[in-house]
């Protein structure tokens, strides 16, 4: 059984659990069945899904980072200098993510020498985590920005209504509201 304190812990702050975590499991999950797909379609089989699940867990686990991150970068007013420093820190991630994935399938597989993992298939496999944490960052950027709104939503009421004057007792007079319908 999970502790839900410690999930708690993980969800970036002023987002719903339920959410951020659906959000997770239903990107990360339609990312490995894309990467499943595509290693089924190149031959590989069956024979790399431990491998590739383990890897995509790491990623899970990175873009929790990143998201703490964007919650205390993105929710406030973004500036060039911001977007920039994501930009930099969710290429970084991908890198990190390429070079813990291919020290996973090494592992994996001690038959062949660990360098010919890294000589091989490196490029591609940085590219495609660069797009899958660009695709990540910017949907949740998005995440993050419907539930502000739905914040805003939310407060509208009680910020109008502090701006109304206060009843003095005194009925108004409908005339003085032209905008009602009599």
């Amino acid at each position: 059984r999970v502790n839900r304190a410690s999930i708690k812990a993980l969800t970036p702050q002023d987002l719903s659990i339920r959410a951020f975590w659906g959000f997770q499991f239903v990107f990360w999950g339609a990312v490995f069945l894309w990467r499943a797909t595509f290693n089924f379609a190149s031959g590989y089989g069956v024979s790399m899904v431990v491998e590739r699940t383990v890897s995509l867990c790491v990623a899970m686990l990175l873009t929790i980072a990143l998201a703490h991150l964007l919650v205390r970068t993105m929710l406030k007013r973004i500036d060039i200098w911001k977007l920039l420093l994501v930009v930099v820190v969710t290429v970084t991630f991908a890198a990190l993510h390429t070079v813990i994935d291919r020290l996973i399938f090494a592992l994996a597989h001690p038959k062949k020498e660990i360098s010919s993992w890294f000589q091989n298939g490196v490029g591609d496999m940085f590219y495609m985590d660069a797009w899958i944490f660009m695709c990540w960052v910017s949907l949740f950027w998005g995440l993050l920005q419907y539930f502000k709104s739905q914040e805003l939503v939310r407060i509208a009421p009680q910020a109008v209504e502090s701006l109304l004057p206060e009843p003095d007792g005194i009925d108004p007079d409908p005339d003085d509201y032209f905008w009602v319908k009599h």
